[in-house]
């Protein structure tokens, strides 16, 4: 980033030499002035560029998952629980294996692990999230 403010500074004042009896000195301090920050501008910029860029990109993979995710819910369950629901219980997997799609490679492979009542868990991914 420095390489190219330091190029459109170089540039500049090979105007202002050009160009010395043409531009007003005030004006071309002025310049100077901006050429400074000129490398922080960029550098925001880039940085919003790429929060934005990761921020578009999650709402996708949101918007995906929720229009090509089918529902659980089948027409003939009752998403209601009855009285005679457990209040409490474990969860057990057994030789897990789980993909983000139908045609990707599996991200879980043979999962085997024990719940207990209360216990909770936590899967992140490799961003950490």
């Amino acid at each position: 980033m420095n390489l190219v403010v330091t190029g459109m500074v170089i540039l500049l004042m090979a105007l202002a030499v050009k160009l010395r009896s043409t531009i007003d000195p005030g004006f071309m301090g002025v310049a100077l002035v901006m050429m400074m920050s000129m490398g922080q501008i960029l550098a925001g910029f880039i940085q919003d560029w790429t929060s934005l860029e990761t921020s578009l990109g999650a709402v996708g993979r949101i918007k995906a998952f929720s229009e090509e995710t089918p529902s659980e819910v089948l027409p003939h369950e009752n998403v209601q629980a009855d009285d005679t629901w457990p209040v409490e219980g474990g969860i057990e997997i057994h030789n897990l294996t789980a993909a983000h799609n139908s045609y990707s490679d599996p991200v879980l492979r043979d999962i085997t692990m024990s719940i207990q009542p209360g216990q909770k868990i936590g899967l992140c991914g490799r961003t950490g999230r």
